[in-house]
Order: structure tokens, then sequence, then C-alpha cells
């Protein structure tokens, strides 16, 4: 009985490890995809101000 209390205690902490990890690569891809956005989004604002420039 014992055992197979340990063996749920384990799996429930894997369980909640995995979610932890879930959880930060989520915020990791976030942070990823707002990077993204400011760069695609700083680009296009350097050309624009280029092509008013050259206007």
């Amino acid at each position: 009985m014992t055992r197979f209390r340990r063996l749920y205690y384990d799996n429930e902490n894997i369980h909640q490890l995995l979610k932890e990890k879930a959880s930060e690569m989520r915020s990791i891809s976030d942070e990823w995809q707002f990077y993204n956005y400011s760069q695609v989004k700083a680009k296009r604002l350097l050309e624009k101000w280029n092509r008013s420039e050259n206007e």
C-alpha cells in the first residue's frame, strides 16, 4: 500500500513539475513573440521613415 501511495505522490510531483515547465515555456514563447513583433514593427517604421526622407 505505501509503495502505491509513494508512486502516486511521485506522479503528482512529476505532473506539477511538468505544469511549471510548460508555464515557463509559454512565457518564454510569449516573450519571443513580443520580441519578433517589436522587430517587425521597428523595421516597418524605419522603412516608412526612409521612404518619407527620399520623397
